[in-house]
């Protein structure tokens, strides 16, 4: 598959959500709740598209400790 361009991509992914949107009314409450989160999942890479990370490092990870 040919990689788009980003400004294509988001255009496309943005078709993809409201075609879920509008099939949403008629679904049960699991489908309902699979296709939020498929809505979900394509509107945070809708803003991983805008705004790219140049270098992704690995986050710190910090040990918490509780005094019981």
């Amino acid at each position: 598959m040919k990689k788009q361009p980003p400004h294509k991509q988001i255009r496309a992914i943005e078709a993809e959500i409201a075609r879920l949107q509008n099939s949403l009314p008629n679904l049960e409450l699991k489908e309902f709740e699979a296709t939020c989160e498929r809505i979900n999942q394509l509107e945070i890479k809708i803003v991983q598209l805008l705004h790219p990370i140049e270098l992704e490092k690995k986050l710190p990870t910090y040990k918490i400790l509780k005094k019981w």
